[in-house]
């Protein structure tokens, strides 16, 4: 069976949400969850294929090829505009990155890039991890620049530099004051850390969860570069990066956090790249060469990325 042109726009919208129940907001037009439901069973039905799972939802693998192909067709739009109108498109690369990434690592790259590509459109976004791997998916961003806990579902992956986690407390605490991490139980000094939806976050809580351990964060920084200062103006111990941007910081000690992973920092992509995607990701390899080096010369431990084949 051929699908028709509105089981596929549903499909869109269920596969960009995550979810039928989130993508109801999103459909132009009224339609209830039942009716949605239903609308995929027709659609799995007729391609005789299983195109996602419900509870927890996630995409098959037929899912993420008709996703890829659904979303090339609405992302698609200005170009398909742009022939009929037979104007010229210029290249073009969208990047999705966090706060510090993009303020201190991006800028020199995507520089240099201009002046290998003259005619390069270019825009930067920033926001949490999660929905920047999920404006990729959804082609509404190239690439993102991201630190995850684990690798991302249906991306093209370049691993970059790990970064240590670490504990930052004021600089008048000791390592034996310090709660224990090691022990089962309940922590009710406060925590700050980033959101829910970052990779550091999410491996430090399950980290913690695997020790039966629950310490739960009592305030959602919202960069990397306010979690020293919420730890030194006594709003909570932090939990962060071992970058420049916690070391620099007056008025703070550095704990290790032993027996928990690195937060990898990765470049997050659909195939096939583009030309101009390329000459980008080879850019930020050599960008990561430079952080990791960086620290190294000051005493921190930001490695290199194990390369593997990306995908």
């Amino acid at each position: 069976m051929i699908p028709n042109a509105n089981h596929l726009q549903l499909f869109y919208h269920v596969a960009r949400h995550r979810g039928i129940s989130a993508a109801l907001p999103h459909i132009p037009y009224g339609i209830q969850q039942p009716a949605l439901s239903e609308q995929m069973l027709e659609l799995e039905r007729g391609l005789e294929v299983t195109l996602f799972t419900r509870r927890p939802f996630a995409l098959t693998p037929a899912g993420e090829r008709l996703y890829a192909l659904v979303a090339s067709m609405h992302h698609d739009l200005p170009a398909v505009v742009a022939a009929v109108k037979g104007e010229a498109r210029r290249p073009r690369l969208r990047v999705g990155a966090g706060d510090h990434i993009q303020g201190r690592y991006l800028p020199g790259g995507l520089l240099h890039l201009q002046q290998s590509f003259p005619q390069l459109q270019m825009q930067v976004r920033t926001g949490p991890t999660e929905d920047l791997l999920d404006a990729v998916r959804a082609q509404e961003i190239d690439v993102a620049i991201v630190g995850v806990d684990q690798s991302p579902e249906g991306l093209a992956v370049q691993p970059l530099v790990e970064v240590p986690l670490v504990l930052l407390a004021p600089e008048e605490r000791r390592a034996d004051s310090l709660p224990r991490l090691d022990r089962p139980g309940q922590i009710d000094e406060p925590l700050v850390t980033l959101g829910p939806k970052e990779g550091m976050s999410r491996l430090f809580d399950r980290v913690l969860a695997e020790r039966g351990v629950r310490w739960p964060s009592t305030l959602a920084s919202a960069s990397l570069a306010l979690t020293p200062w919420y730890v030194a103006n006594g709003k909570g111990l932090g939990v962060t990066l071992d970058l420049d941007v916690a070391r620099s910081h007056p008025g703070l000690r550095i704990f290790p956090l032993p027996g928990f992973p690195p937060v990898r920092v990765i470049a997050a992509w659909l195939r096939p790249e583009t030309a101009v995607l390329r000459a980008f990701l080879g850019i930020v390899a050599q960008v990561a060469e430079a952080w990791a080096a960086e620290a190294r010369a000051r005493g921190g431990k930001v490695g290199k990325g194990r390369r593997k084949p990306a995908g």
